[in-house]
């Protein structure tokens, strides 16, 4: 869930459904998109769609009692999501553990071909 596809699209269907206004705090929203990225994503909740789901029942009644304060300041879903991935990357943090260890990208593999199985026992 905390992949940047799926952000964009979470953030796209936010803006489609026009819950967003002019004048609210963009850093504030922002923050508390992931803040309930995080939340979500702790939950053993199993599928993206379920997580999606569970993240939007969340986050939309927070965003609609949001105050409106800056009438003049124009937004649009392209500026507040590029805004904070460019804040991501530019964060120089390094990560917690060698991305690059075998034993990492071995259990990610695993992982991976996990979930590929599940997968295909749905598909049967």
């Amino acid at each position: 869930m905390n992949t940047i596809e799926n952000k964009r699209v979470l953030w796209d269907i936010i803006c489609d459904m026009n819950i967003l206004r002019n004048g609210q705090d963009k850093q504030l929203i922002m923050t508390l998109f992931e803040h309930y990225i995080d939340i979500v994503n702790a939950k053993p909740i199993q599928t993206v769609q379920e997580k999606n789901k569970h993240f939007l029942n969340l986050i939309i009644p927070i965003i609609n009692i949001l105050p409106v304060a800056n009438k003049e300041q124009v937004t649009s879903r392209e500026s507040y999501f590029e805004e904070r991935i460019q804040t991501i990357q530019e964060d120089k943090t390094p990560p917690l553990h060698n991305i690059f260890d075998p034993i990492d990208v071995h259990a990610e593999l695993v992982y991976i071909k996990n979930i590929l199985k599940q997968i295909l026992a749905k598909l049967e």
